[in-house]
């Protein structure tokens, strides 16, 4: 079998993504492999359903307004797309959703995080200012 990896950038530590080390990949394999066995998915799958049934309600709500019916909605698909993942990884992480799809806004912690430069095994470039993120 043939790994095919690509080095962590600018002299990142190792992730399961870019890790050379077999050792390494097969032990981080074995600690995240429990998430993701087919009765775990199984017993998430309400969990994720019910954010689903919620980001379809919201963009219906948006489609359906008064102002929505002649014109139809813009809508930012990216910014509700990360409601979604965010609250489902809060609901999963940590018990609880940050409530981004309820609000329609990025929780304080997303906020934060989409204004610094992160780093998962790739650089990202620096997201926008605050104003255009409450556009």
């Amino acid at each position: 079998m043939v790994i095919l990896t690509l080095p962590a950038p600018n002299d990142m530590a190792d992730n399961l993504v870019t890790t050379n080390d077999v050792k390494f990949h097969a032990r981080v394999r074995t600690l995240l492999s429990d998430s993701f066995t087919e009765d775990t998915l199984h017993t998430q799958h309400p969990l994720i359903h019910s954010h689903a049934d919620l980001l379809v309600a919201k963009l219906k709500n948006l489609a359906t307004e008064p102002q929505s019916l002649d014109k139809g909605a813009l809508v930012n698909m990216t910014d509700w797309l990360n409601f979604f993942t965010v609250d489902v990884i809060g609901d999963l992480a940590f018990g609880a959703p940050f409530g981004c799809l309820k609000t329609g806004e990025y929780h304080n912690w997303e906020a934060v995080r989409m204004r610094v430069k992160i780093r998962i095994g790739v650089e990202y470039k620096d997201a926008p200012d605050k104003e255009s993120l409450e556009k």
